[in-house]
């Protein structure tokens, strides 16, 4: 988990860390967060049937409590969650 409480901003006008106080409630949806069926993931066709109907299913959404958001190098937002 990243610790934002003592982060100070190098330039407040365009920040890179998105603080939310009290945290908000959110519904994440898992195919977005973990894109695991899209690029470097294999075919579900290419994996036997002991796989397919014993392993993870990762869609659907879960609830989830944002804390803030973090800016990457390449522009992209990331979200985080407040922990337990």
């Amino acid at each position: 988990m990243i610790n934002t409480d003592h982060w100070s901003e190098r330039w407040p006008d365009h920040p890179v860390i998105r603080t939310f106080d009290p945290p908000r409630a959110v519904k994440v949806d898992i195919g977005r967060a973990l894109p695991l069926g899209r690029g470097g993931a294999s075919r579900a066709d290419h994996v036997s049937m002991r796989v397919k109907t014993s392993a993870l299913y990762m869609s659907g959404y879960l609830d989830g409590i944002l804390k803030f958001w973090a800016r990457m190098h390449d522009g992209q937002w990331l979200a985080c969650r407040q922990s337990s």
